[in-house]
């Protein structure tokens, strides 16, 4: 809402609840959405796992049309970070690993269109793909 003396509009990044979802016996080679797209977005984490053993995830995070991914085999139960470092960021190559983000290690994505999907390139079983992704939107105040 403007303020009335002011006339004009001010925006603020305004945290969201995380989205922590699940796709019950996800199908090798299938796309699924876990953060559908969002305007205005800042992306502040993406952690991924899967219930079953010997599988290879893959995150995908769409930004202004322009994709970055990462791949994982998947040891069951364990949670995988999505990380971005400057050495990747030429291939748009995200990094997969155990260790969660630091305040040395930023994963801040934002853009006028954000979208976030996973799934599982190989055929391990029918195990549960898990995504939980933090975000926030850019909102009048």
């Amino acid at each position: 809402m403007p303020y009335a003396h002011q006339g004009e509009v001010k925006y603020a990044w305004q945290q969201q609840g995380d989205i922590v979802t699940s796709q019950a016996a996800a199908v090798q080679n299938t796309w699924y959405t876990f953060l559908a797209t969002q305007d205005d977005c800042r992306l502040m984490f993406a952690v991924v796992d899967i219930s079953v053993a010997n599988e290879t995830l893959e995150v995908e995070i769409l930004i202004d049309g322009q994709t970055c991914t990462g791949t994982v085999a998947a040891v069951f139960g364990t949670q995988y970070f999505t990380h971005l470092y400057e050495a990747s960021m030429v291939a748009n190559a995200l990094t997969l690993n155990v260790t969660p983000q630091t305040l040395y290690d930023s994963f801040i994505f934002e853009g006028h269109s954000v979208r976030v999907r996973a799934r599982k390139t190989t055929n391990g079983g029918a195990g549960t793909l898990r995504m939980k992704v933090g975000y926030s939107l850019l909102l009048p105040t």
